[in-house]
């Protein structure tokens, strides 16, 4: 059959269908003598599902793209788990699975611990692997996303930005606070916290665990930081990481390592 018109036909049908991945699966069973026992459902099967899977490829490539998270090192299978962590794997791969994703009840996460105690790279790798299994998502660090809430606002652009944060299940806030934002910065900071609250996802990290958070916040509004700990605490799932910085681990293990040599 190659090259014959029938085949350039077909090729031409899978193209025109954008069924790239479809069209690679039917050529792999024309050249696999096993397929001629197979009969034609379930070879029409196979390349139907072939496409699905190349589509979804592309989609999860696509979000990962436009997550922010630009840094190739988070990976859940890079978390360690010395005792001292205080941190259980368990844990980490129910975060990866999704569930509290999907759940009727959208639970926020807030990951802490001490400057060095992976926070950030947690973070991140729950992220991509909630990306890897379907769910949209994007990474920002706190001062830059209050900048963008200020920008947009400036701009008369704050519903836009809204309708933008909406296209994704997760958002991952990095180092939390509020101290250095405008009272009008954080009611949009509270309007956002409202919009994702009943459909959304949210993972927040922080140095200060959240019973401190209110100092974080700052403003003399009591009743504005009242609503955006509300907000953020209720039906919070913590994880508290503990131990020694594990730049400094690294760094005294390079250092080690060199002077081995």
């Amino acid at each position: 059959m190659n090259n014959s018109p029938i085949q350039e036909l077909l090729r031409s049908q899978f193209e025109a269908l954008k069924m790239a991945g479809g069209y690679e699966r039917f050529i792999a069973q024309q050249t696999d003598p096993h397929y001629a026992e197979i009969n034609f459902v379930e070879r029409l099967s196979e390349i139907l599902q072939a496409q699905i899977d190349a589509v979804s490829m592309r989609r999860i490539s696509r979000w990962i793209k436009q997550s922010r998270v630009d840094d190739p090192m988070p990976d859940v299978r890079r978390v360690t788990y010395e005792p001292e962590r205080n941190l259980r794997k368990s844990v980490v791969q129910a975060l990866c699975d999704g569930y509290w994703v999907d759940s009727d009840e959208h639970t926020w996460v807030a990951i802490t611990g001490a400057s060095g105690t992976g926070k950030t790279f947690l973070a991140k790798a729950i992220l991509l692997s909630l990306i890897r299994k379907g769910h949209s998502g994007i990474y920002y660090e706190m001062t830059e996303f209050l900048d963008l809430l200020q920008t947009s606002r400036r701009n008369g652009r704050q519903d836009k930005f809204r309708r933008t944060l909406e296209k994704y299940e997760v958002l991952v806030l990095d180092d939390f606070h509020l101290t250095s934002a405008e009272e009008i910065t954080k009611l949009d900071f509270l309007s956002i916290l409202r919009d994702r609250f009943e459909h959304s996802a949210m993972i927040i990290t922080s140095q200060y665990h959240p019973r401190d958070w209110y100092e974080y916040i700052g403003g003399k509004d009591a009743t504005l930081n009242d609503a955006i700990m509300d907000r953020l605490l209720n039906g919070c799932f913590k994880v508290h990481l503990e131990g020694p910085s594990l730049r400094e681990k690294r760094a005294n293990a390079i250092s080690r390592e060199k002077f081995e040599k």
